[in-house]
């Protein structure tokens, strides 16, 4: 959730943020996505796009592509709190990630599922960025 402090109640968070987990997986269900340009920047898109002689789907995809892959560097590791006093922060390089996750899977560690899933993600996500 934003940083900044909100105006909604807590119940009211909770539900937007519900809301919010309701159309993300709508979306990844649809793997489908819309948004609005103006006639200007739809004429230079296409332009552009016939410069590159590439249809304005493929030019997109591959734009958004590599944007998401610069972006997913900047990512925030998750923080855990590993047994034996061991933590992973922003400091962590990413092979102690991947052991804990394998230690947790082997079962030597013990990990809460959130945890878990937001190291999962976070390696997925950068997996994803260095294509």
């Amino acid at each position: 959730m934003n940083k900044k402090k909100s105006h909604l109640s807590l119940e009211n968070q909770k539900r937007l943020e519900k809301l919010k987990a309701a159309a993300h997986e709508r979306i990844l269900k649809r793997e489908f996505v819309q948004f609005r340009v103006d006639a200007p920047m739809m004429n230079l898109l296409l332009k552009v796009a016939s410069h590159k002689r590439q249809p304005l789907g493929v030019m997109l995809r591959d734009w958004v592509e590599h944007q998401l892959a610069k972006e997913a560097k900047l990512l925030p590791v998750p923080s855990v709190d590993l047994p034996g006093g061991h933590a992973i922060n922003e400091k962590s390089p990413q092979k102690e990630i991947e052991k804990a996750v394998l230690d947790y899977q082997s079962g030597r560690i013990k990990l809460s599922d959130k945890e878990y899933r937001a190291l999962m993600d976070w390696l997925l996500d950068h997996h994803l960025a260095e294509k």
